[in-house]
């Protein structure tokens, strides 16, 4: 019973740590995503384009949010890939008889 249950911790802790890294490169993409908006956003905003600054600061907020949601998410995997961690490490440690 006790290898069934470190065999599944085992695959959960691999597939939380595969989505952990997985929302880690998201956030990095977003983030890069969110530098170029503002770029623009700086340029509109220097050229007095308002018609511009509009579309792009809801751009900005939507992409921002997105990556907050994508950073809580990657906040969430790194706890469970944690609890994981030391479930399985309590698991190989030797019982100790007294």
């Amino acid at each position: 019973m006790s290898e069934k249950v470190s065999t599944d911790n085992r695959l959960a802790l691999y597939i939380a740590e595969n989505k952990f890294r997985k929302a880690c490169e998201q956030i990095k993409l977003i983030t890069r995503r969110l530098n170029l908006l503002q770029i623009r956003y700086d340029k509109a905003k220097r050229d007095d384009m308002k018609s511009f600054r509009y579309t792009l600061r809801l751009q900005l907020a939507t992409t921002e949010g997105a990556r907050n949601m994508f950073y809580e998410y990657a906040v969430k995997q790194a706890t469970q890939v944690g609890r994981l961690k030391r479930e399985i490490k309590t698991q190989q440690l030797p019982k100790v008889e007294q």
